[in-house]
C-alpha cells in the first residue's frame, strides 16, 4: 500500500478504537465478514481513498456520517474497499489440472443426456478466476461448444464486477499465472491486453452479496469459493454453507481454497481427495 498518496489536509491520525469496533459491526451485519484487529492499518489505508473521493478531512468524518444518515451506498463502497481482491489467472494451477483432466470430463460424460453445465465463481472480484475457466473450456473443451455451459461470476463489489465486464488487464496481470499458450484470447490494447469477446460471452457477471439469502441460481455442478469462506464470520459461514446445498446437484464439486478445508461433522458435504487435492460433495450424494 506504500504507493497510496493523500492529500496534505488529510489528517493521518490513527483509527480509534471505538470506530474501529464499528467497522467491526457494520462489516460484519453487512457482508458476515470479519475484520482482523491486527490489521488496523491496512483498514485506514483502504479507507483513505474513500475519504478523498467524498472531499471528507478524516476517516473519523467518514465514520461518523455513515453513524448519522447510513447512506446504503456509501455503506456498499466502504465494504467493497475492506474486501479482499486479491486474484489472479490460473491461481492454484494443480486445482485447474485437476478439472481439465478429472472433474471436467467425469460432468461431461454425465451431463451428455442434457448438454448442460453449470458453473460459479463466487467472488470473482475482478474476474481473472472465471476468464481462466473459460478459457480452459474453449481450449480442451471446444467439442462441447454446443452445449448449454453457464458460467456466474459474483462479487459484492460494482466497482470490480464493472473491471471484470471489460475484460482489460494491466501487463502485470497478465504476467501472474497466465500460461503462454492462453495469450491467443487476448488482444493487446494500449498499455494492456483486452480479453476476446468469444470468451467475455461465456460469463455472466452478477452482484451477489453471500451474507444475504441466495438469488435465483440455476443448480451447479461445480462452485468455486475459493479462499472466502475464512473471512467470514461462523455464523455466516454455517449459514453459507448450507444455502450452497441447496444448489449443488448431487454428484457436483464445491472447489475451496487450498487452505481451506470443511469440518465434516454435521456438515452435509464430504471431502473427495482427487490427486491428493481436496474436493468437496454433498454428504451421501444426495440433495435434501
Amino acid at each position: 500500500m506504500s504507493n497510496l498518496k493523500y492529500s496534505n489536509n488529510l489528517e493521518k491520525t490513527s483509527l480509534k478504537e471505538e470506530d474501529f469496533d464499528f467497522l467491526c459491526r457494520l462489516l460484519e451485519k453487512k457482508s458476515g465478514l470479519m475484520l482482523d484487529v491486527s490489521k488496523t492499518y491496512l483498514v485506514e489505508a483502504l479507507l483513505k481513498p474513500l475519504v478523498q473521493k467524498n472531499k471528507m478531512s478524516s476517516l473519523a468524518d467518514l465514520i461518523c456520517e455513515v453513524r448519522r444518515s447510513p447512506s446504503q451506498d456509501l455503506i456498499h463502497e466502504i465494504i467493497a474497499a475492506l474486501t479482499n481482491n486479491e486474484t489472479s489467472f490460473f491461481r492454484n494451477w494443480k486445482t485447474f489440472e485437476i478439472l481439465k483432466m478429472t472433474i471436467l470430463p467425469e460432468l461431461l460424460r454425465k451431463r451428455a443426456g442434457v448438454r448442460e453445465l453449470n458453473i460459479w465463481c463466487a467472488a470473482c472480484s475482478s474476474g481473472q478466476e472465471a476468464f481462466s475457466i473459460a478459457m480452459l473450456l474453449a481450449e480442451d473443451f471446444s467439442g462441447y461448444s454446443n452445449w448449454k455451459i453457464r458460467i456466474i461470476a459474483s462479487d459484492i463489489s460494482r466497482k470490480m464486477l464493472d473491471l471484470a465486464r471489460q475484460g482489460y488487464f494491466q501487463e502485470a496481470e497478465m504476467e501472474r499465472g497466465l500460461p503462454e499458450n492462453f495469450l491467443k484470447y487476448f488482444t493487446r490494447q494500449g498499455r494492456g491486453w483486452k480479453i476476446d469477446d468469444k470468451i467475455l460471452s461465456m460469463i455472466n457477471f452478477r452482484e451477489i452479496n453471500l451474507n444475504n439469502p441466495l438469488p435465483d441460481l440455476p443448480v451447479m455442478d461445480i462452485i468455486f469459493m475459493r479462499n472466502v469462506l475464512m473471512y467470514f464470520c461462523p455464523v455466516t459461514k454455517s449459514s453459507l454453507i448450507f444455502n450452497l446445498k441447496k444448489i449443488l446437484r448431487k454428484d457436483g464439486y464445491l472447489i475451496l481454497g487450498n487452505t481451506e478445508l470443511l469440518a465434516e461433522k454435521n456438515s452435509p458435504f464430504q471431502k473427495i481427495l482427487i490427486d491428493n487435492s481436496v474436493f468437496y460433495q454433498l454428504q451421501g450424494g444426495v440433495n435434501e
